[in-house]
């Protein structure tokens, strides 16, 4: 439909702590959604702290989320980026959950 084309096609991405609102807890959930109007396959990378990058892949279909739980030192920063496996230098969204301050 011409609505279904002239919407927005977006990819969401989200890191809260668990239990949400506690900076300091160990264990972060990490989410993405695809908006894009297609199936797509994401091409998802986390860095927990100074550790080096985990790399995932994800087959979404339009509007299906998908959450994952990261583990982290207390109030150790983690960041993910979310790009389209066909074109993984083009990052859709990035997100990063920082360090107390």
């Amino acid at each position: 439909t011409s609505a279904e084309s002239s919407r927005e096609h977006f990819v969401q991405a989200w890191i809260l702590p668990q239990p949400t609102g506690n900076v300091y807890s160990t264990t972060a959930q990490l989410g993405v959604r695809n908006e894009e109007g297609n199936a797509e396959v994401l091409l998802i990378r986390v860095k927990v702290g100074s550790s080096g990058t985990s790399t995932r892949t994800v087959d979404l279909r339009d509007g299906q989320e998908w959450t994952h739980p990261v583990s982290r030192n207390p109030g150790q920063p983690v960041s993910a980026t979310v790009a389209i496996a066909s074109h993984p230098s083009s990052i859709l969204d990035r997100v990063d959950l920082t360090k107390p301050s």
